[in-house]
């Protein structure tokens, strides 16, 4: 499992990348109110497409093995160590209604086979 809080919190962002024979997915979560100053609500995101989760590609990818953000959740990068990419994503919520959007950022990120290097490092 791999969990991935940002800076200023109220998101919650999971990794769970052996599901589905190491499929992977992410599931994510936000803060939608305070009931006191130690206990948060979280609610479950990522509504789209009749899923309440992100996965891989296909079994092998370990997709959310990495999980990085920026400082306010917002903009998400999503490795998948079996099958060497990232997923970028951005994620606009209002923590007020059940409204969610999922924006892809991009293309998935695959490392150039003829570069040479094993292994690249993204940080957001």
């Amino acid at each position: 499992v791999t969990v991935s809080l940002p800076g200023k919190g109220g998101k919650l962002y999971v990794g769970y990348p052996s599901f589905d024979n190491d499929r992977g997915m992410v599931r994510s979560f936000i803060e939608l109110g305070k009931t006191d100053i130690t206990n948060v609500t979280l609610t479950e995101r990522f509504g789209f497409d009749g899923n309440s989760f992100l996965q891989g590609s296909r079994q092998g990818d370990r997709f959310g093995a990495d999980i990085d953000t920026d400082a306010a959740g917002q903009f998400v990068a999503i490795g998948a160590g079996g099958g060497g990419y990232v997923r970028a994503i951005s994620l606009y919520a209002d923590a007020t209604s059940e409204e969610v959007e999922i924006r892809n950022v991009g293309n998935e990120i695959r490392p150039d086979s003829n570069d040479g290097e094993e292994e690249s490092n993204i940080s957001i």
